[in-house]
């Protein structure tokens, strides 16, 4: 918890110098990087054995599409993601060290491991329309531990239809097959990381092969200047080579959202989250409804959000409601993004049908330094415990990544990760305990050529 604590407030006192450096830069200046064309669904990309992205909540209109920017992407991700890129690859390789390779062992066993990954895509579309395909395939090898040894494979599709000014329907889907340990072969990213924890998520089990999939869709309409609505829906499956069943889960709602002023809205939402829908359709029901939600907006680049409502488990032996609340602040420039948010909320464990009481709290940071460098942190903590309270689930982890470019096509990074799991939930007794960190040092060529500033 010390080590958590300390990564918090290490990005705290960084985003305040962040701030005093902002405050002495030219009024409107100009970004580091070149202009990009947006991009709404960067966040769509497949997790590093963390949590599962499902964006179904309705995000506020400075927060919406914020961990898509260039601030929080790495250097490959934004030239991957650049609509003018109509083809290109990256291949890269890391190595590094893990303090602890398998959880639950009395006496740690450590090991150094090496991962190499090679990684296509494409673009297609102008203006009302984009396709995104990417696929990566990787290898892993540890010093130590042969039997951690093992081939993964990533890949996603994206695709965003905007008919008019006031409509977009975007639609997406990630797969994933890969050994369920810390280091997968994508490179550490804040733009995989989820401002508003998902209702599912995963925790951290024994090393086995598991394959991911999540399909996702969202619409959106503006009725007027002031009044928009979003429909979104999505559908998980897990696949575990061992120790746990099929996991399934579907989730849809509807929000609407009215801005009062310059700088206060109102947004409402229901949601219903279904558990392993494909065998009992009914049998783990989460409703999910927010009554208010309030967006302060206290100056361009800063936003305050709260928000209330209840929540209603359907559950086998019948039904258990609480409440609900999420409050953040959100701040975003062309070179920096900070977040910050607390959630209370019912959580769905996959792996298991069980549904838990949680607190989630997550904060990141994203600092573009130069066009060359970029500095990120993150970190989350969730507690959740049963509804007769006999024990708890806790979970923290925490990352941080620099990362420099050496010529327009070359990347090194340096990244270090954290992870935490400890149980005491009787249910929930198969559940490995993990305390590790991993430290590793990465290398990538991509192509086309990053459009940097002066090139």
């Amino acid at each position: 918890m010390k080590k958590v604590l300390s990564m918090l407030l290490l990005i705290v006192w960084f985003s305040l110098q962040v701030q005093a450096q902002d405050a002495t830069r030219p009024d409107n200046s100009p970004p580091i990087l070149a202009d990009y064309p947006s991009t709404s669904a960067g966040e769509s990309k497949a997790d590093i054995d963390v949590s599962i992205p499902i964006p179904m909540e309705y995000l506020p209109s400075v927060t919406e599409n914020v961990w898509s920017t260039p601030v929080v992407w790495s250097f490959v991700d934004m030239i991957s993601w650049n609509p003018i890129n109509n083809f290109g690859f990256s291949l890269g390789a890391n190595g590094g060290y893990i303090s602890n390779v398998y959880p639950n062992s009395i006496e740690k066993q450590s090991s150094t491991l090496t991962a190499l990954s090679a990684r296509v895509f494409t673009n297609f579309g102008q203006t009302k329309s984009r396709l995104h395909l990417d696929y990566e395939a990787g290898y892993k090898v540890y010093q130590q531990e042969d039997s951690m040894n093992g081939v993964s494979h990533h890949g996603s599709i994206n695709y965003t239809y905007r008919p008019s000014h006031k409509t977009e329907f975007q639609l997406w889907d990630t797969f994933s097959s890969s050994l369920n340990d810390p280091l997968d072969t994508n490179n550490f990213s804040l733009s995989d990381f989820n401002l508003l924890p998902s209702v599912a998520y995963d925790v951290y089990f024994m090393p086995q092969r598991t394959i991911l999939n999540s399909a996702q869709a969202r619409f959106s309409i503006n009725i007027t200047n002031s009044t928009s609505v979003n429909i979104t829906g999505s559908y998980d499956s897990r696949w575990y080579e061992q120790h746990f069943d099929d996991a399934h889960a579907a989730k849809s709602g509807i929000g609407l959202n009215q801005r009062i002023t310059n700088w206060l809205s109102l947004s409402a939402s229901y949601s219903v989250y279904l558990n392993d829908v494909s065998e009992n359709l009914r049998g783990q029901q989460i409703h999910h409804v927010e009554i208010g939600r309030f967006h302060f907006n206290l100056s361009p680049n800063v936003e305050v959000f709260a928000s209330g409502g209840i929540e209603i488990a359907d559950i086998d032996d019948g039904y258990r409601v609480q409440e609900m609340a999420q409050v953040g602040i959100s701040r975003n420039t062309p070179t920096n993004t900070l977040h910050a948010s607390y959630q209370r909320t019912m959580s769905s464990i996959f792996g298991y049908h069980l549904i838990l009481p949680s607190d989630i709290v997550t904060i990141g940071l994203g600092q573009r330094i130069t066009d060359r460098t970029s500095f990120q942190l993150n970190g989350s903590y969730r507690r959740s415990h049963d509804f007769n309270d006999s024990g708890l689930l806790r979970s923290y982890s925490g990352g941080a990544q620099f990362e420099y470019a050496l010529t327009s096509t070359l990347f090194t990074s340096v990244n270090y990760t954290y992870q935490y799991q400890n149980n005491s939930i009787r249910m929930l007794a198969d559940l490995p305990h993990f305390d590790r960190s991993m430290v590793f040092v990465g290398l990538q060529y991509a192509w086309p050529p990053l459009q940097l500033k002066g090139k």
